[in-house]
């Protein structure tokens, strides 16, 4: 789940966006793989958006993460978000070849 920053923080955390504390008086959120905090605001985040990130059973990553993760993506023996691409990419396009084929 999405780490709203009421009652977790207890001691000083700052942003890696801006390098100021992050504290129970402003929104922010953990991201669940580095379990760094960043601002709201400084994710440009909306209150509704934070809202509902807060309240949601999904995780929440940062950037730096999600990058991360795209990389450790795996699919069948693929490994990595570019490599899955690029097969289902050539797959898409011989599937269209024979549906044009087909129907010439």
């Amino acid at each position: 789940t999405s780490t709203p920053i009421t009652n977790f923080v207890t001691e000083d955390v700052n942003c890696p966006v801006c390098k100021c504390d992050v504290s129970d008086e402003v929104k922010g959120l953990m991201c669940e793989t580095c379990q760094v905090w960043f601002h709201g605001s400084c994710l440009s985040i909306s209150d509704e958006e934070y809202n509902d990130l807060s309240s949601s059973q999904n995780s929440w990553c940062c950037m730096s993460c999600q990058a991360e993760n795209a990389t450790q993506l795996k699919w069948g023996t693929l490994k990595g978000e570019k490599a899955i691409q690029q097969v289902i990419k050539a797959t898409y396009l011989e599937i269209t070849k024979w549906k044009k084929n087909l129907f010439t």
